[in-house]
């Protein structure tokens, strides 16, 4: 009897916090009711032990979201790419060090240096990322586009960004060219390859890469965007290729992916080991980011994880491997932020250990002791976070709020310590004020994940120290084979981009414009304009000729 009793206690007990889990998971997900919403699945020491969906699936039957949703993943999928890699490599069949010209002989050979495979998986190969190629080009991300497609637009790009191994940027293209190779090699697109050698080995019934947009997907959530007060469908149905995304799955088929971390069945006895070893610089800077899947800390706890948007989907998904605890998320909803949500969840499972992490030493102590609190009007102003790529600091409701020339994503910012902000519930990404001068904050450090990003103040210029007419005309790129049509307008500098439409330039510096945080750069010849170089995120330094008449 007191057995039974013993084990009554245990069940109840565990029952009890099962409800807790329920009730204040349930809170965090409480905005998706008749909208777009969420697919969530917590895992722990080898069981679901949470899984449920908010939201609607697909809003033209107000199907809802169940943790049997099939979700595009969006670049969640990257590490099942970078599982195909390796399962080559155990097998022979490559080398991380091969140069991918070995497989994809189309691609140029490049002053700036070989790309080897590693550099595909670390993002440091320095190729120009071809979904903003495709931007710049003015095609649609809705339009038919193959893995044909996407490696014609890699084989015109004559340079690389920089150096291969000397620098980290996310690149797509990198993944795209991965699939590529894994189609070289076995014969099989990556779909058939993900199939016959991850999903059906670990029973993902219900996951696939999507490589046909006339395929009935049973399940599946459609995705959508707000747009004012209504939400519109942003799917995109006809882009048919896998390797840097469009992995369709549930959390419940996660789970299996999630188990496979702990009990390989991939591969040889060096598959996991080898997918999750960091990338190394040149210059030996070691990286957060492994094989398709990158190292975090949350509240100083060790996880791997990785995000992922595409369309109307976003996806995030972190595991605490000594804990053997994880926890993924799935949206249907373009401005939904899954991370946020992903590390509230962690919150409810993991207390804080930042705090107890190694002790300050003498000279931080110092450090903080001589920073001087700087009044956050100081702080206002546009920082450069790369080329084109501005944050823009404003004052609100004695806040700050950053706003994202790239994206218009804006965001609010509190003061954590010292002029260190952060935003509420993102211990992952810090921004530091810096170097005060002339009345206002010259520096702004932003370190998200462990990578820092030094940012400068960026100096105003006057419209009228500009002579707009001498930048009108048409300029052509090869490498994007498109002609790019500057005119002016009301006094104001106008780019036609087709496909796109008319865009309006603003003066960045001396012969510098910015467009949707784009930076052009204009060249001269003999005092004339005779060209430009477009910088666009993950793509640099694009060359434009001008058209003569």
């Amino acid at each position: 009897m007191r057995y039974l009793y013993s084990i009554l206690i245990v069940i109840f007990g565990f029952s009890v916090a099962h409800a807790q889990w329920d009730v204040k998971i349930d809170s965090i997900f409480l905005e998706f009711k008749d909208s777009p919403g969420c697919a969530v699945g917590v895992f722990k020491d080898g069981e679901i032990i949470f899984k449920k969906g908010y939201g609607i699936a697909n809003l033209d039957y107000d199907i809802p979201i169940t943790p049997t949703t099939v979700f595009d993943i969006g670049s969640v999928s990257k590490q099942f790419t970078a599982a195909c890699i390796v399962i080559l490599e155990n097998k022979g069949k490559l080398s991380f060090d091969d140069d991918i010209r070995k497989f994809i002989p189309e691609i140029p050979e490049y002053a700036e240096g070989i790309v080897t495979i590693r550099h595909l998986l670390h993002h440091t190969s320095g190729l120009r990322d071809y979904l903003t190629l495709m931007y710049l080009s003015g095609l649609s991300f809705d339009d038919y586009f193959t893995e044909e497609d996407g490696l014609s637009i890699l084989t015109r790009q004559k340079e690389l960004n920089f150096q291969p191994g000397s620098e980290y940027l996310y690149s797509n293209s990198g993944y795209l060219a991965l699939a590529i190779i894994v189609r070289r090699i076995s014969g099989m697109s990556i779909g058939e390859f993900t199939s016959k050698h991850i999903f059906e080995p670990l029973g993902m019934k219900n996951s696939l890469v999507y490589e046909d947009g006339s395929a009935v997907i049973k399940n599946r959530a459609i995705g959508y965007a707000k747009n004012g007060e209504e939400f519109i469908r942003e799917h995109h149905f006809d882009f048919v290729l896998g390797g840097d995304g469009q992995v369709y799955t549930t959390v419940e088929d996660f789970f299996k992916w999630n188990e496979n971390f702990k009990s390989n069945q991939l591969g040889n006895e060096t598959f996991m080991e080898k997918l999750l070893t960091r990338g190394v610089l040149l210059n030996g800077d070691t990286l957060d980011y492994a094989l398709g899947i990158g190292h975090r800390n949350y509240r100083g706890h060790s996880a791997i994880g990785h995000g992922g948007a595409w369309g109307g989907f976003r996806a995030d998904y972190m595991n605490f491997q000594e804990q053997d605890l994880a926890i993924v998320v799935m949206s249907n909803l373009g401005s939904a932020n899954p991370g946020q949500k992903v590390s509230q969840v962690a919150g409810l499972f993991l207390e804080d250990k930042s705090e107890s992490m190694a002790p300050e030493s003498k000279l931080d102590v110092a450090r903080k002791a001589t920073i001087k609190e700087i009044p956050i009007d100081q702080m206002v102003g546009k920082y450069g976070i790369q080329a084109g790529m501005m944050a823009t600091v404003s004052v609100n409701n004695d806040s700050l709020t950053v706003l994202q020339s790239w994206d218009n994503v804006s965001f609010n910012i509190i003061r954590i310590e010292g002029n260190t902000f952060q935003v509420p519930g993102n211990e992952s990404l810090d921004l530091t004020f810096s170097d005060l001068k002339d009345g206002h904050t010259q520096l702004l450090t932003v370190i998200q994940n462990g990578v820092e990003i030094a940012s400068k103040r960026v100096q105003e210029m006057e419209i009228q120290e500009v002579e707009l007419k001498d930048y009108e005309g048409d300029y052509f790129s090869e490498e994007l084979d498109v002609t790019y049509d500057l005119s002016v307008k009301d006094e104001i500098l106008m780019v036609h981009i087709p496909g796109i439409g008319h865009v309006e330039l603003a003066v960045y510096a001396p012969d510098q414009f910015l467009y949707q945080g784009n930076l052009i750069k204009f060249d001269r010849k003999n005092g004339a304009v005779s060209g430009f170089s477009l910088d666009a995120g993950r793509v640099t330094n694009l060359k434009f000729s001008k058209v003569l008449k």
